[in-house]
């Protein structure tokens, strides 16, 4: 595994170690604390963080290569996570892998079966970009 993408989970472990503690306090005391808050949205921005760099680091080593490079200066990469097949494919089109996108179909597919719209078991995923964005923009 990747050394900073192992770093970064090993760090949201952590957090959740602490959250954990936290919610249990505030159980006890029936208050969510403005710690618990903070230590949710730490949690759920670490794990995004984790998937914007997986999906950054497949996109160096097997699609970058192969784009023209004022495709590789203006590619926005960011993990795909949508409520519909349009801004599944919006997202991924920022990628600007338009000229080579068939040649890297298992992928293609392997990050579109995770999508909330595609499944509900996939719901967590789109409830964790929601907190994150949340807490990085609302308190």
């Amino acid at each position: 595994m990747n050394p900073n993408i192992e770093a970064s989970l090993n760090r949201a472990d952590e957090l959740l170690s602490d959250l954990r503690a936290e919610y249990s306090r505030a159980l006890g005391t029936k208050t969510v604390t403005a710690r618990a808050s903070l230590l949710t949205h730490e949690v759920v921005e670490r794990l995004r963080s984790t998937l914007d760099l997986s999906a950054r680091r497949y996109w160096e080593a097997h699609v970058a290569g192969a784009l023209a490079p004022e495709d590789r200066t203006a590619a926005s990469v960011y993990f795909p996570i949508a409520a519909d097949e349009n801004g599944f494919d919006s997202i991924l089109g920022r990628w600007r892998w338009r000229s080579v996108r068939d040649q890297h179909g298992a992928v293609y597919d392997y990050l579109r079966s995770l999508q909330p719209f595609v499944g509900r078991g996939n719901s967590w995923l789109g409830v964790m970009n929601s907190l994150a964005v949340a807490g990085k923009h609302i308190d």
